[in-house]
């Protein structure tokens, strides 16, 4: 059975797919039912579901979490975001 996987997509203006914004506002999307490996580090400040349910895998601190599951959200509502309050280093992103 082939199942679709998370892959990052060009963000365009587009509010619907998983985005992660870093502290100066650069954005990094993501569609697609699955789990992807973010290579190198991608710094996270803001995390934005859009029309997903999904999490990130990060890390803090020397330490490794996983966000709060969220989304996804109604049409009209694809600004819906959570603010870390810090920096975090992505490492992967899993949209349910």
């Amino acid at each position: 059975m082939i199942q679709p996987f998370t892959n990052q997509v060009s963000c365009g203006t587009r509010k619907d797919f998983y985005r992660i914004f870093s502290p100066n506002g650069t954005k990094t999307c993501f569609a697609n039912s699955g789990k992807v490996a973010i290579g190198g580090n991608l710094s996270a400040s803001v995390l934005c579901p859009g029309a997903n349910r999904g999490q990130i895998y990060y890390l803090y601190q020397s330490k490794y979490y996983y966000s709060t599951l969220r989304g996804p959200f109604p049409v009209g509502s694809y600004d819906t975001c959570f603010d870390f309050g810090t920096t975090v280093i992505a490492k992967r992103v899993h949209i349910v």
